[in-house]
């Protein structure tokens, strides 16, 4: 798979200058050696997270300011595409990207432009956006994302007879996939599951546990999960207001006899897995 050099810079907006507070509100990215300049801006719709940030500023000056840049940027997307890329000038896309993000004293900026090697440009486009606009990286699925990699992380460092692999576990009414299964002979023997449980609210906790206590459940009760399954959560703090609801899903996952332990619990987690 080729990788090509590409430039981006996240677009931000800044009412008040004398404080320096800005909210990120999208993304513009350029690879010229595909001839492929784009961008994405929040839309103007969407106004609900900048009125909470920027409390006293009226609605229509960030209507407007991010109108206007959006016609500059779609400008230079001409520029680009009717004049700069048919002739494969990829120097001169260059420089005007970087004209285009220059900084600049003004409501609406650029931050400082980064490089960035992708197979993808307009897939990359979307994936930075959801980074620095729509914030994604704060889900729980990405979190659990981050513990996986990291549970993956020291499985492959223990000297383990057989790897744990991603596996799903289905029944006709139920499935589930799990990133860490040993397998014998194709049946699990052992599972692991990361479980992100520290959200900001109680209800929260409740309503990702939910996703995953039915789906475990149902598999404990027809005899499709392993004996030995070990749920590694991420809890919120003992003295937040969440840390009861937390206790309450650790409760249930004990109650259908399954093992949990702290997600940085390396320990419990090597002992699991067979290699203490």
């Amino acid at each position: 798979m080729s990788l090509f050099a590409c430039r981006y810079a996240v677009v931000q907006f800044l009412p008040y200058a004398e404080t320096g507070e800005f909210a990120n509100v999208g993304v513009a990215l350029l690879c010229p050696e595909r001839g492929f300049f784009g961008f994405r801006l929040q839309s103007t719709r969407r106004t609900k997270r900048i009125a909470g940030f920027f409390e006293r500023l009226d609605r229509t000056v960030y209507v407007r300011a991010l109108g206007g840049f959006e016609q500059e940027l779609a400008r230079v997307k001409t520029m680009l595409e009717t004049e700069v890329f048919p002739r494969a000038d990829a120097e001169n896309a260059r420089q005007l990207f970087t004209a285009l993000t220059h900084p600049r004293e003004a409501i609406m900026r650029f931050a400082p432009a980064r490089a960035i090697l992708t197979a993808n440009p307009a897939l990359e486009l979307d994936t930075l956006f959801g980074r620095y606009v729509e914030h994604d990286f704060a889900t729980p699925e990405h979190r659990e994302e981050v513990l996986e990699k990291r549970i993956g992380q020291l499985l492959r460092t223990l000297p383990l007879a057989k790897p744990f692999q991603a596996h799903t576990i289905a029944a006709d009414d139920t499935r589930a996939r799990f990133p860490f299964v040993l397998l014998d002979n194709g049946k699990p023997v052992r599972a692991i599951k990361p479980l992100f449980l520290a959200q900001d609210e109680p209800f929260k906790v409740f309503e990702h546990a939910d996703l995953w206590v039915p789906k475990l459940r149902r598999l404990r009760a027809r005899g499709l999960l392993p004996e030995a399954t070990l749920i590694s959560t991420e809890a919120p703090a003992e003295d937040s207001k969440c840390f009861k609801a937390f206790a309450e899903v650790r409760a249930e996952l004990l109650g259908m006899n399954l093992q949990t332990a702290p997600a940085n619990d390396e320990t419990t987690i090597r002992r699991f897995a067979g290699a203490l």
